[in-house]
């Protein structure tokens, strides 16, 4: 539950669910990273609300990996990889390590 790596489709439906963390809450300054924050900006979402009156902001839950050498070398194929945090991981910088390999 540390790290998830999705297609962009199943992505957007969990983020709407509150499925993940912001990701600038786990990784900081995403420029630092070499992950401009504007390149991701069609992956913002705003988290649907439940039966309560809170208003949500649209968040980055996720950053696009899919032009990544690690993935590449794998043989993995598709059209985007969305790599997100899960609320309840316990090995988290652990994920954080391999998200920025990925965004290498």
């Amino acid at each position: 539950n540390d790290l998830y790596i999705l297609d962009e489709e199943k992505y957007l439906e969990l983020a709407k669910q509150g499925a993940f963390l912001d990701i600038t809450d786990v990784l900081g300054d995403l420029n630092g990273l070499g992950a401009n924050a504007e390149d991701h900006e069609r992956l913002k979402v705003t988290v649907e609300a439940g039966d309560d009156d809170i208003k949500y902001e649209p968040e980055l839950y996720g950053l696009d990996v899919g032009g990544s050498r690690i993935l590449k070398d794998l043989g993995l194929t598709g059209d985007s990889y969305i790599a997100s945090f899960g609320h309840n991981g316990k090995n988290r910088e652990n994920a954080v390590a391999l998200v920025k390999a990925l965004l290498k």
